[in-house]
C-alpha cells in the first residue's frame, strides 16, 4: 500500500505501474528513459519524481532483483535495496535536498542495520 504522505492521491503509484506496463521492468534502472515518463505523468510531483530518479541512477532496482534472486524475504530485500539509495553520497543524490534547509534525512525511509535484519 502507498504511504498517503508520499502519494495522497495514489498518482504516482499509477504512474509507475502504467510506465512498468509500457516500458518493462528494465526503465525502473534507465533515469534517461524513466524521467521523461515520470515528468509527462507527474507534472506536479517534482520531489517524487526526483526521488525516484535518483533511485534508478542507484540502480535500486537491480539491488533488489539480486536479493530477491538470492531468496531473501521481500520486506529484506527492499531494506536493503533502499539502503543503496541512502548510502549515496550527498552530492550525488538528486532531489535530495542539497539546498539549506532542506534535509534529506526528513524523507529518508526508516532502514536498520543489515545485520540486524538478517538476524531476525
Amino acid at each position: 500500500m502507498t504511504d498517503p504522505a508520499w502519494d495522497p492521491s495514489g498518482a504516482v503509484d499509477d504512474a509507475l505501474r502504467s510506465i512498468v506496463s509500457e516500458y518493462g521492468l528494465s526503465v525502473l534502472s534507465s533515469p534517461a528513459e524513466l524521467g521523461p515518463h515520470l515528468r509527462d505523468r507527474l507534472p506536479d510531483s517534482p520531489k517524487q519524481v526526483a526521488l525516484i530518479l535518483g533511485a534508478a541512477e542507484s540502480e535500486v532496482a537491480v539491488s533488489l532483483r539480486e536479493h530477491l534472486d538470492q531468496g531473501m524475504e521481500r520486506d529484506v530485500a527492499a531494506q536493503l535495496a533502499a539502503a543503496t539509495l541512502i548510502e549515496r553520497p550527498r552530492s550525488t543524490r538528486r532531489g535530495a535536498g542539497g539546498s539549506p534547509g532542506n534535509s534529506p534525512t526528513r524523507s529518508k525511509p526508516r532502514v536498520r542495520e543489515p545485520i540486524m535484519l538478517l538476524s531476525r
